[in-house]
């Protein structure tokens, strides 16, 4: 697996999730108005949303990182930014 597709968990009602190092990209509000309190990022190094890093230690801690999957905003999908081509690639879809 190496993508969340946007909206792919919104409304479920799991509490928990590990997100493998394989994820590249997290699609927008793929976990809009879910139930998950902990979000475990086997790699959580590199993240990204739009324009914005997001803290390797905000996504360390499982609540935190639950809190910023759950918060989706338009068009910010989370995306590994390890390959320009593919960050540019999410960009745009």
């Amino acid at each position: 697996m190496t993508s969340i597709d946007n909206w792919a968990f919104s409304n479920t009602v799991f509490t928990e999730i590990t997100i493998p190092s394989s994820v590249t990209y997290i699609g927008y509000y793929a976990f809009n108005s879910s139930k998950i309190t902990s979000a475990i990022f086997e790699d959580p190094n590199g993240w990204k949303r739009g324009d914005s890093s997001i803290s390797a230690d905000d996504l360390s801690e499982p609540s935190k990182a639950a809190k910023l999957l759950i918060k989706g905003e338009y068009g910010k999908s989370f995306i590994l930014d390890v390959n320009f081509d593919f960050m540019l690639y999410s960009t745009l879809c």
